[in-house]
């Protein structure tokens, strides 16, 4: 059992779903990024962080537009074009916070251990999103 300020990730037995039981890495060692880019910045993310909030407050987020999560998969990275590009392609539709979710340091390993390191990456973007609601005071659906 992990204790984290994100929850708490039990050993599970071994299932159909999760073949290969593992505990996810430390937060620390996946070290999950969220790269904000807006129309201001679309060729340059900024880094912001659910645990400097004056981050978020002073980068380009705007609580007045709607926010969307592009998260890579198995051994890829955020920074890897191609999650700009769905950023840009979506600032023609709309104009929004996008936020790419990189970590690279938990899917560039063994599957068996990646699938277990996205349970982290989950909750640290939930942890995220609360920050968002109780201190940026953002409360777009």
């Amino acid at each position: 059992m992990l204790l984290w300020t994100i929850g708490i990730f039990f050993f599970s037995a071994v299932k159909v779903e999760r073949p290969f039981a593992k505990l996810p890495w430390a937060p620390e060692k996946i070290n999950t990024r969220f790269l904000l880019y807006t129309r201001n910045n679309q060729n340059s993310y900024q880094a912001i962080s659910a645990t400097n909030p004056s981050s978020i407050s002073s980068s380009n987020f705007r609580t007045s537009r709607k926010t969307r999560f592009v998260i890579h998969g198995f051994t890829d990275s955020g920074e890897s074009s191609w999650l700009s590009d769905i950023c840009r392609r979506l600032f023609q539709i709309e104009d929004s916070n996008c936020i790419c979710v990189d970590w690279s340091g938990g899917s560039r390993t063994l599957y068996s251990q990646a699938s277990n390191n996205i349970r982290v990456v989950g909750a640290e973007v939930a942890y995220f999103i609360g920050v968002l609601q109780v201190n940026i005071i953002y409360l777009q659906y």
